[in-house]
């Protein structure tokens, strides 16, 4: 068991943690256990299974902001280290978190850290935390004690960017070029030949560190201290590269302002319409291969040479599209998708600053002044308003013979559920369908609904356009229908106050 899994347990037993996952499932609809979803038609005799997999999975939120024991609310970077505990940097110190309390670590109670505002973590080979700070300081944190490590000759300019490489080398760009550590101070190498900003890194799979620049183009780094550009095209070289991809194929892809390029026997420039510009980002769905790339009028699935645009809506300031193995995932306005499948809304509308998966698989979400988020994939899948259902009171479910999930609710009649797409609708009838009971579809395909006193006691529906018809004895109509059950013979029950009633063909009896 994970340490994470470990203090979940703890916080469930103390209830220390500001939102409750079991608070928050009462009050919403109707939860659907996968495995047992076969079992909930059995009523349906012949019926075949719904698939497994709903389409739509259900998350756990829990939230954590300055009350409590966040430093401020804001989340510049995050990282779980080795031992599980999540990490945060913020304005005001660097935050760890082990599930149940955080403990803030700043000038006030650690003398050596040379400032409070931190931009950037990354953790070492050896177990070290790597930080830089907003005034260009980069520092280690080791065994409880921060160092703030030199650069030889002085001070470089502007925000360090940090990378650590498989081989546990530390390397950072400064808008002057490219240092890595050596005996604990920081020393240029390629000077000469990098002198420029660097603003992204990859370590390929054939262990070679590339670097993109700012208006200086693609360079590799080759035995820790061999620097050499790579020959690229003069529209690159005159670009700020935001990002370097290397795909499961071995293609290297250049993000860029002034476009997106790929690497492999030849330079290939990424054609668009409108042409694309100003691509921050590049991710890949491990599990299929895409490649998708975020740019200054909204996110483009990349189709070898060509780009598709994917409507994930206009880009926002912040993290705005990342992916895990199996989904890209992106953040519009208050709603946070995976795929094209909307997982939560955010209680106010805030920028995702950063964001980490940990290694149960939840997803982190750090944000601008909005506090932390955690999204934790719930063992049942929830269904409400949000998902398509008409109302949140849902009393009845039942599988017909297609798969397909009729939900009763007590205030707006009837909903149903595709299991594969896991997108519910409302059904609109000419009847005024309210408080309904209970399901029953016949060999003929048409649908019994029961439905509650004061109301039409049964009525016979034919599906897809719902054309209705009150079906039984008036009595049988004032007391309400509570349950309806098809027999092996197919004879159909029908059960109210003190009252049963049976169908057979067209005979009823009581």
């Amino acid at each position: 068991m994970s340490l994470l899994e470990r203090r979940d347990r703890r916080r469930d037993h103390r209830s220390r943690l500001p939102i409750a996952p079991v608070v928050r499932a009462v009050t919403l609809t109707v939860l659907l256990v996968r495995l047992t979803a076969s079992a909930a038609h059995a009523q349906a005799v012949g019926a075949t299974s719904p698939a497994h997999d709903a389409g739509a999975q259900s998350w756990v939120h829990e939230a954590w902001t300055v009350k409590d024991g966040l430093p401020v609310n804001s989340i510049n970077a995050l990282l779980q280290d080795r031992t599980g505990y999540i990490w945060a940097a913020t304005f005001d110190g660097l935050v760890r978190f082990d599930g149940i309390r955080f403990t803030v670590f700043n000038s006030a109670n650690s003398g050596e850290l040379p400032s409070n505002r931190i931009i950037q973590l990354e953790e070492g080979r050896d177990g070290s935390l790597w930080l830089t700070t907003e005034q260009g300081h980069v520092v280690r944190f080791r065994d409880g004690r921060f160092t703030n490590i030199a650069f030889e000759g002085g001070t470089a300019g502007g925000i360090p960017k940090l990378f650590v490489d498989t081989l546990g080398a530390v390397w950072v760009g400064t808008r002057d070029g490219l240092w890595t550590l050596r005996h604990d101070r920081l020393e240029q190498i390629g000077r000469g030949t990098v002198d420029a900003p660097v603003t992204a890194f990859l370590q390929r799979r054939d262990g070679t560190l590339w670097l993109g620049t700012s208006s200086a183009g693609v360079f590799r780094v080759t035995g820790g201290t061999h620097v050499t550009k790579v020959v690229t095209d003069p529209a690159i070289d005159a670009s700020f590269i935001s990002r370097l991809v290397e795909d499961a194929s071995g293609t290297l892809w250049i993000a860029t302002t002034g476009g997106l390029w790929s690497l492999r026997e030849r330079l290939v420039r990424v054609k668009g319409a409108p042409p694309l510009s100003f691509v921050t980002n590049g991710v890949q769905v491990r599990a299929t291969g895409a490649l998708f790339a975020e740019t200054g009028a909204g996110v483009y699935r990349i189709d070898s040479d060509s780009a598709i645009p994917v409507r994930l809506g206009a880009i926002v300031y912040g993290k705005r599209l990342w992916a895990d193995a199996g989904a890209t995932w992106s953040v519009s306005g208050q709603d946070v998708f995976r795929g094209d499948q909307r997982v939560f809304t955010m209680p106010e509308r805030r920028t995702v600053s950063t964001t980490l998966f940990d290694r149960e698989g939840s997803l982190w979400l750090g944000t601008d002044a909005g506090g932390l988020h955690r999204l934790k994939q719930a063992l049942f899948t929830t269904y409400s308003v949000g998902e398509g259902l008409g109302y949140p009171n849902v009393y009845a479910t039942y599988v017909d013979r297609s798969g397909t999930i009729w939900l009763g609710t007590w205030g707006k009649g009837v909903s149903r559920l595709d299991p594969i797409t896991g997108r519910a609708t409302t059904l609109r009838t000419a009847r005024n369908l309210v408080a309904v009971n209970s399901f029953y579809e016949d060999a003929t395909g048409a649908m019994w609904i029961a439905t509650a006193s004061g109301e039409e006691g049964v009525l016979v529906c034919t599906p897809p356009t719902m054309t209705c018809r009150a079906e039984g004895p008036r009595e049988l109509r004032d007391r309400g229908v509570f349950a309806l059950y098809g027999d092996a013979d197919g004879r159909l029950w029908a059960g109210g106050g003190e009252l049963l009633f049976r169908y057979d063909d067209e005979r009823r009896a009581h």
